[in-house]
């Protein structure tokens, strides 16, 4: 009684109850034979609700389908209550048998859903096995009941099949669809105004269409005025409204029918319905496609832009902190070095909690945290002793019980105060003579989300150079080995991102300085031509991975998100001042001698010679670079591009340089 109970309380019972006594009916309304409907919601619909509910799914799909057998074959067709009654048992036990066979396909060929080309391609496939299974299971229950004669036993056959295979075809793909992907902000009161709102003007539109209230209008003729209908569908509204507005159509049509019921000439009619919802469909479910990858591009170009929104603030938190921590009192340091740990916390994606804390005289005292209580994590009995700190470089701790931990004395752990983790990334910072901070960077015990070698690589480079920053009395980016420390962190972050980015860049640095000194540039000059080459590309981290290392060419949309990454790059480098020079050159590499490039369309004459030295050495680094959507040209195919983009992309007096640069070995010597 129990189960009774929770089942009658379950939405979802109702939900497909409803559904299935409704769609019978509907499908009886086109009936051609007393045994079979060409146009039949009922096997699709089910379907779908059985993949998606499964077990859950078995008793109000059944019992669904024998409500809406009673109904239509008792008021539709028009059968006695004594012959109606077992039709509809065992019409719903073999409909139930079909389905379940589609089911186990579906789950035997992992058809989880039907956005990929593979899935497509099944599922019709599974689509014509259902049908056929559910036809013959169909007719053996007619034949055996003395229903039907052997010699209508193929036209009868014929419509079942054809009213099954398009039901599935149309009615489960969409209903899963819209099971699938229309989430909880389509219930929204502003979604749900506009839908009801498609509806209402839909259903005028079938009324006056199908009664023939517009004048020359008629269905054979002019069923493409629907397809302004379907646009909205597809660009405004869910899934589930394709769903509901072919069910609405249906209605109309059956109490309005546009044909007389003959045979033959309303098989061809409900054959070419059927044929123009499946058309339909495949529209809104390409137009949906197409407007959905868009979408999904933008928050991924968004997404992209934030995570160096974030890196950009950390590495101008990075390039400004003060190493005079030594005159700052206790409330002063412990700020500092919440900054500090915040500052790396936020260059990344991967982290979702953390904590920041200095052991001193034998206790442990925690500044900061995210995610994690900070009073709960003071308020710990923590023995030191088996604490882990004082590292000599960041380590990674893995599996649900942590060495790290081993000093908590508390016999239990309040996990909704202390969040549960699978992965640490434990560092030590010297922020002065006489404190040391340790933190630790953790990710969720419960994410997806791990931490590798690369990112355990860029922390080892963080924890150098902050340590080194803090070694000095001074920190000054004027000297020669602080400011490379800073850009070889900088080319550390391009080589997280992106391996090949990080071989060409190299590649871009050698070439610009070795035309630097060709044309005898001061010593000044060439290092930060070779720095500009080095970090040229960095803002490519701000472009989505899928774009930078695409195969084939750009859509206009994607090439447009590639020309931000000079901007990007720009952003990041002009942080520190002492690094404007660089990052002037890196906004203009993408420059033409004739004024076409991007960002700022500047001609030659009104850019210095070292931005063409740098324009002519990214080009001649990609030439030379195999790439996703390209191979390395040959010597004479970059001699000959050269050429050819002279007095154009490249200003001429720079190619003759490098012409003789290349003359001397200057490619070969760089693929050593």
């Amino acid at each position: 009684m129990t189960k009774i109970v929770k089942l009658l309380k379950d939405p979802v019972f109702w939900f497909i109850f409803i559904t299935m006594m409704l769609a019978v009916p509907l499908g009886h309304s086109f009936t051609l034979t007393m045994q079979a409907s060409i146009i039949w919601p009922a096997i699709g619909l089910g379907f779908a609700l059985f993949v998606k509910y499964e077990k859950r799914a078995m008793i109000p799909l059944w019992l669904g389908l024998f409500v809406g057998y009673v109904i239509g074959l008792i008021w539709i067709i028009d059968l006695a209550i004594i012959t109606a009654l077992p039709q509809a048992v065992l019409r719903s036990t073999m409909a139930l048998l079909a389905l379940s066979l589609g089911v186990w396909l579906m789950k035997k060929f992992k058809l989880s859903g039907l956005v990929n080309l593979r899935n497509m391609l099944l599922f019709p496939v599974i689509a014509l096995i259902v049908a056929a299974v559910a036809t013959t299971l169909g007719h053996l229950v007619l034949l055996a009941q003395g229903i039907i004669s052997w010699d209508r036993l193929f036209a009868s056959a014929l419509i079942w099949f054809f009213g099954d295979f398009f039901s599935i075809l149309i009615f489960t793909s969409s209903l899963l669809a819209a099971l699938d992907y229309d989430n909880r902000r389509l219930y929204q009161t502003d979604i749900l105004r506009k839908e009801l709102l498609f509806y209402g003007f839909l259903l005028v539109f079938s009324i006056l269409f199908f009664n023939h209230y517009i004048p020359f209008l008629n269905y054979d003729n002019h069923k493409f005025l629907y397809l302004p209908f379907a646009f909205v569908v597809a660009m405004v509204l869910p899934y589930r409204s394709f769903v509901i507005a072919t069910v609405i159509f249906l209605i109309v049509m059956t109490v309005f029918p546009p044909h007389s019921i003959e045979f033959t000439n309303y098989f061809y009619y409900m054959f070419d319905v059927n044929i123009f919802l499946l058309l339909v469909l495949l529209l809104v479910f390409l137009l949906k496609f197409m407007f959905f990858s868009l979408e999904d591009e933008r928050q991924t170009l968004d997404e992209a832009t934030r995570r160096l929104a974030r890196l950009i603030t950390s590495m101008q938190e990075l390039m400004t902190l003060s190493s005079r921590s030594t005159a700052l009192d206790e409330d002063q340091k412990n700020a500092h070095a919440s900054k500090v740990f915040k500052m790396i916390f936020n260059m990344f994606n991967l982290f979702d909690y953390g904590a920041c804390l200095i052991v001193r005289n034998g206790e442990i005292q925690f500044i900061d945290a995210i995610g994690h209580d900070l009073d709960y994590l003071n308020e710990m009995k923590v023995d030191t002793k088996d604490w882990v700190h004082h590292l000599d470089a960041p380590k990674i701790y893995r599996g649900e019980t942590h060495d790290f931990q081993a000093g908590i004395q508390d016999e239990s752990i309040d996990e909704t105060k202390m969040k549960p983790m699978k992965e640490i990334l434990l560092m030590t910072v010297k922020l002065g003579s006489d404190f040391i901070i340790e933190m630790s960077f953790d990710v969720a015990k419960d994410s997806s989300k791990t931490i590798d070698d690369k990112v355990l690589q860029y922390f080892e480079s963080i924890n150098i150079l902050l340590n080194s920053f803090y070694e000095s009395e001074v920190l000054s980016l004027e000297q020669d080995a602080v400011k490379n420390s800073i850009i070889s962190a900088l080319l550390k972050v391009i080589a997280l991102f992106d391996e090949a980015t990080y071989a060409h860049s190299k590649t871009v640095g050698e070439i610009a300085r070795c035309l630097g000194e060709a044309f005898e540039l001061s010593g000044e000059h060439i290092q930060n031509l070779y720095w500009a080459g080095i970090v040229h590309d960095i803002g490519k981290i701000g472009v989505s991975g899928k774009i930078v290392n695409k195969q084939g060419v750009y859509s206009v949309l994607e090439y447009e998100s590639m020309k931000k990454h000079v901007r990007l790059g720009y952003d990041l480098i002009a942080q520190s001042k002492n690094l404007m020079m660089i990052a002037d050159l890196v906004l203009h590499h993408h420059e033409r001698y004739d004024g076409r490039g991007y960002p700022n369309q500047v001609k030659g004459e009104d850019m210095a010679l070292e931005k063409h030295i740098l324009i002519i050495s990214e080009a001649m680094g990609a030439m030379g670079h195999d790439w996703p959507h390209q191979k390395a040209k040959t010597k004479a195919e970059i001699i000959a591009e050269l050429n050819k983009a002279k007095g154009s992309q490249f200003h001429p007096d720079v190619v003759e340089q490098a012409l003789k640069l290349i003359e001397e070995g200057l490619l070969d010597k760089l693929k050593k």
